[in-house]
C-alpha cells in the first residue's frame, strides 16, 4: 500500500510466508523505527520491511541474490522478537546469546545500536540483577554506546525489582549529570515503585512530593505503588490516606490500588472498612476481582464470623467469579476460629465436590478446627489423610497439633511430634518449642522443661519470655522454690526482661511452701524492679496469708489492693473470711463479721465459698444465715442476683480495719 514507482517487483520468498509480493520502498531509518514499534497493527499488518545494507556494505555483499536479503531481514527480525521476549521473561542467559548474534549482524541489518543494547538491559530488569545491569552499562560506556533516558529507566528498574531503592536513586542521580539527558515522570515513577517494593511507603510518599518540585504531575501508577506498600504492611489507615489523595488529584484509582486497600483493611481486621471499598469500587463502575471478594471472606475469616464470609461467597459467586482452594479454606478457617467443626467440615467436602485439590493450608485449617474443639483424634485422623494424600505437613500443621496436645497435658505426644518435624526438615519456631515446654510445665517436670530450653537454643531459636515464664510455672506446680528463682536470674542473661507474670509466679511458688517472709521479698524487688503487682499478685499473696491464719497480714494485703483501685471480688473477701477461721488459737469471729459487713456494703454478693467460710468462723450454719438475714435490708437488688462491683473506697472495709 506504500506507493514509490520501485525499479521492479519482485517475488520473495520468506521460509515461513511463501511467495510475497513486495514493494520497495526506500524509508528513513526512523520511520522504519516506527513502522516496527507499529507492528501487528491493522496499518501495517503484511508489511514485511527489508533492511537493505548502505553503500559501506554494498561491496561486501556484492553478487548475493535478493534471496539472500529477504531471509537474513526474516531472521534478524525474528531473533530481535526473541530477544524482546526472552528479556521480558528475564532470562538473562538467553537474552545475551540472541544479543550476541544481533550484535554481529548489527551492520548487516541496520538495528539501532542503543535499541538493541536496551532490550538486553530489559532482560537485567526484569530478572531484578542490578549488578548485572551495572556490569552491561559500563560494558556499553566502553563500547561507546549512546545511551539515553531509557537506558537508566531499565537499570533502575532492576533495582526496583531487587527491592534496593538506594540504588534506584542512585542511577536516578547518574542520569541527571549526563549532559542532554532529561528526568521524566516515568524514571520518578520507578523510583516510587523502588521504595514501595523495598517495603519504604514512607520514602515513596517523599518521592511524590518531589514529582511536584519537579513541575511534573504524578500519575496513577505513582499512587498505586504508595497505596500497595502501605498495604502490604498492613497500614491502612495510611494506604486509605493516599487513596483520598489521589481523588483529590483527579486521578482514577484502578483494580490494583482497591484491591489492595480491600485486602489491608481485610487483613487488619477491620471488615466493614473493606466491604465499604469493595462497594466504592463497584460505584467506580470498576468490576472488582476475585482477590478482593477473597480478601473480604478472609477477613471475615479471621473475625470469625461464618455468615457474612458464606454471604460475600454468594456475592462473589454471582459475579462469576468460581471459588479457589484458597477462598475454600479461608471458609475453613472461619468455621475454625468460631470453633464450628461441623461448619468446617462442610467448607472441606465442597471442596473435594468441585474437584478442588486441597492443599497444605487446607488440611492445616481442618486440623486446626479439631485442635480448638479439643478433638486431638479428629486432628491426628487428618493429619494422617494429608501425609497419605501425599501433602507433607507445614510448620503450622505441626504446631497446632503440638500445642492440642500440649493443652491436654500429654507431654510425650507433643514431644514425639516436634522430634518428626524435626526429622522431616521442618523447622520449629519458638511457639512450637514453647508449647512442649508448657506440656511439660503443666506436670511439674522441670529438668524435662529446662531440657526442651536447652534445645531451643542449640537449634539457634532464643527463647521468648512465655517460655521462661512455663518453666517458672513448673518450678511452682512442683514448690521448687530455689529453682524458681534460679530461673528468674536467668531471664535477663537471655536478653529478656521479666513480666509480673514471672515475679508472681515466683511468688506463688513461696506462698505453696508456706513462706510468706520469701513471697513479701519478691515483691518489693518485683516493685523495686518497676515492675506493678497485678491483682492476681496480691490475690496469691493474700490466699498465703488466708492458708496461715494471718488476719493481719491479710487485712494489710486488702487494704493496700483498695489503696490502689484493684477490684475487690468476692475471691480477695472470701480469703480474708478464710484467714479468720484459719486464725490460732480460735478463729476471729468479729473480724469475720465486720468483713461480712463491709463486703456487702461493697456491693459484693456472697457466694456458695463465701458463706461456707463465714460459717465455720460463726460454727453453725443457722448463725450465718441469721446474719445474711439481718443483712438483706442493705444488700442491693443486684447483689442479691449474684453480681459484683469494683471497690477502691478504704472506708468500705468496716471498723475491723480501723486500727489497721
Amino acid at each position: 500500500r506504500l506507493c514509490w514507482p520501485p525499479p521492479s517487483i519482485s517475488t520473495i520468498l520468506l521460509p515461513s510466508a511463501g511467495a510475497v509480493r513486495c514493494f520497495l520502498v526506500p524509508l528513513s531509518r526512523r520511520a522504519c523505527a516506527r513502522l516496527w514499534n507499529r507492528r501487528g497493527s491493522s496499518r501495517t499488518r503484511g508489511l514485511v520491511l527489508l533492511a537493505v545494507p548502505g553503500p559501506a556494505a554494498t561491496s561486501r555483499c556484492a553478487g548475493r541474490p535478493r534471496r539472500w536479503f529477504a531471509t537474513a531481514a526474516h531472521e534478524h527480525a525474528r531473533a530481535l522478537d526473541e530477544l524482546n521476549h526472552a528479556a521480558t521473561a528475564g532470562d538473562v542467559a538467553a537474552s545475551r546469546q540472541l544479543f550476541e548474534k544481533l550484535r554481529a549482524a548489527q551492520a548487516q541489518i541496520g538495528i539501532g545500536q542503543t535499541m538493541l543494547w536496551n532490550t538486553l538491559l530489559k532482560a537485567y530488569a526484569n530478572a531484578g540483577d542490578i549488578a548485572g545491569a551495572a556490569a552491561f552499562f559500563d560494558e556499553m560506556r566502553r563500547s561507546e554506546i549512546r545511551v539515553n533516558i531509557k537506558t537508566f529507566g531499565k537499570i533502575m528498574e532492576s533495582a526496583a525489582k531487587s527491592g534496593q531503592h538506594h540504588e534506584a536513586e542512585k542511577w536516578l542521580h547518574i542520569s541527571m549529570t549526563i549532559p542532554g539527558l532529561s528526568v521524566s515522570l516515568v524514571q520518578y515513577s520507578i523510583m516510587i515503585d523502588a521504595c514501595a517494593k523495598a517495603g519504604q511507603p514512607a520514602i515513596a510518599a517523599g518521592w511524590l512530593d518531589k514529582i511536584r518540585e519537579a513541575s511534573l504531575v504524578p500519575n496513577a501508577f505513582a499512587f498505586n505503588s504508595v497505596i500497595d506498600a502501605y498495604s502490604r504492611l498492613g497500614d491502612a489507615s495510611s494506604a486509605e490516606h493516599w487513596m483520598r489523595q489521589m481523588f483529590s488529584a483527579r486521578l482514577s484509582p484502578d483494580s490494583t490500588s482497591y484491591s489492595s486497600l480491600i485486602s489491608s483493611c481485610a487483613r487488619g481486621g477491620d471488615v466493614d472498612s473493606a466491604v465499604d471499598w469493595l462497594r466504592t469500587m463497584v460505584e467506580a463502575s470498576l468490576e472488582p476481582g476475585q482477590a478482593a471478594f477473597c480478601a473480604v471472606i478472609d477477613g471475615c475469616a479471621k473475625r470469625g464470623a461464618p455468615v457474612q464470609a458464606r454471604h460475600w461467597l454468594e456475592k462473589m459467586m454471582r459475579a462469576g467469579h468460581v471459588p479457589d482452594v484458597i477462598t475454600y479454606t479461608a471458609l475453613i478457617s472461619c468455621s475454625a476460629q468460631a470453633r464450628d467443626l461441623e461448619g468446617a467440615t462442610r467448607w472441606f467436602a465442597e471442596l473435594r465436590a468441585v474437584r478442588l485439590q486441597p492443599d497444605v493450608t487446607s488440611y492445616s485449617a481442618m486440623v486446626d478446627a479439631c485442635t480448638k474443639r479439643g478433638d486431638m483424634a479428629g486432628a491426628s485422623s487428618w493429619f494422617e489423610s494429608m501425609r497419605l494424600e501425599g501433602v507433607a505437613p507445614n510448620e503450622f500443621t505441626y504446631g497446632s497439633m503440638i500445642s492440642g496436645f500440649a493443652r491436654r497435658g500429654d507431654a510425650l505426644e507433643a514431644e514425639r511430634l516436634l522430634e518428626d518435624m524435626v526429622q522431616r526438615k521442618a523447622t520449629p519456631n519458638v511457639v512450637t518449642y514453647t508449647a512442649v515446654v508448657q506440656s511439660w510445665a503443666r506436670r511439674g517436670d522441670v529438668a524435662q522443661a529446662g531440657r526442651w530450653v536447652g534445645a531451643m537454643l542449640e537449634a539457634g531459636v532464643p527463647p521468648n519470655i512465655i517460655t521462661c515464664n512455663a518453666v517458672l510455672s513448673a518450678c511452682a506446680r512442683s514448690s521448687d522454690a530455689a529453682g524458681a528463682e534460679g530461673w528468674l536470674r536467668e531471664i535477663p542473661a537471655l536478653g529478656l526482661a521479666p513480666t509480673v507474670v514471672s515475679y508472681t509466679t515466683v511468688i506463688d511458688c513461696h506462698v505453696r511452701n508456706r513462706d510468706l517472709d520469701r513471697a513479701q521479698l519478691w515483691l518489693g524487688a518485683m516493685e523495686a524492679a518497676g515492675v506493678r503487682p497485678s491483682e492476681i499478685t496480691y490475690s496469691v499473696l493474700l490466699k498465703g496469708h488466708a492458708r496461715v491464719g494471718d488476719v493481719e497480714g491479710a487485712a494489710r494485703i486488702v487494704g493496700r489492693m483498695a489503696a490502689l483501685g484493684l477490684p475487690l471480688d468476692v475471691v480477695a473477701w472470701t480469703s480474708l473470711l478464710t484467714a479468720c477461721a484459719n486464725a490460732r488459737p480460735a478463729p476471729r469471729e468479729d473480724v469475720a463479721v465486720a468483713t461480712f459487713r463491709s463486703m456487702v456494703r461493697c456491693q459484693v454478693a456472697p457466694n456458695d465459698v463465701a458463706m461456707r467460710e463465714l460459717t465455720r468462723v460463726l460454727g453453725s450454719a443457722e448463725r450465718s444465715s441469721a446474719l445474711l438475714s439481718q443483712l438483706g435490708a442493705e444488700v442491693p437488688a443486684d447483689v442479691r442476683s449474684g453480681s459484683s462491683r469494683r471497690s477502691a473506697d478504704l472506708a468500705c472495709l468496716g471498723d475491723a480495719f480501723e486500727k489497721k
